[in-house]
């Protein structure tokens, strides 16, 4: 089978603490919930601050996009930094998270979020990836490799926010047709799928 990853659970979160602060979380168009953000090597955990609400725990995705926005014009907007969290899904609706940093100190706030998110999520993408690296030359004894122009580890994104590695293998054009190969692994001894 081919090695897959899930990107959704509501498990808590375990290992190491990156950071943890207070943060505002908006809901456009419902409300904004003072939270506590807490970001772990393998995921995220949002506490409400009041007693009433439900933790939320959401593993790193590779598909995932951490971007600073721009507060419109409101009063005391400079003391407002906003950041938004999306994770793409390949099916159903992409997940977005928005945050507000609050203060004097917003901006360096944000930026301190953003940076140790994006790093994070890089770090989660880095790992999933085998010790292999990209090649141009084809395997010796596997005839259909021969043709091959390049060959390496890439993520799908997959159903149910799983997310598949698979070792991708692009042709030359031949025939009337260019044609990119999925297989199980490096080894190129299990094909997945062939798209012309």
């Amino acid at each position: 089978t081919v090695p897959t990853f899930a990107t959704e659970g509501s498990e808590a979160m375990h290992g190491q603490c990156l950071g943890t602060g207070s943060i505002l979380r908006l809901m456009l168009g419902e409300s904004i919930q003072e939270m506590t953000l807490t970001l772990y090597v393998r995921g995220f955990t949002l506490t409400p601050a009041a007693p009433r609400g439900r933790t939320i725990a959401r593993p790193w995705s590779p598909f995932s996009l951490v971007e600073k926005c721009m507060v419109k014009s409101m009063q005391d907007s400079a003391q407002w930094a906003v950041f938004k969290l999306t994770v793409f899904r390949r099916e159903g609706m992409d997940l977005s998270y928005y945050f507000a940093c609050t203060g004097d100190e917003a901006h360096k706030e944000r930026d301190g979020w953003v940076g140790m998110i994006s790093e994070a999520i890089g770090n989660v993408t880095i790992s999933l990836f085998p010790d292999v690296s990209i090649t141009v030359q084809p395997l010796a004894g596997k005839e259909r490799t021969c043709t091959r122009i390049m060959a390496g580890y890439l993520l799908q994104g997959g159903s149910e926010d799983k997310i598949a590695l698979l070792y991708c293998e692009l042709h030359a054009y031949s025939g009337g047709r260019a044609r990119m190969v999925l297989y199980k692994d490096h080894w190129c001894e299990q094909e997945v799928k062939s798209i012309a």
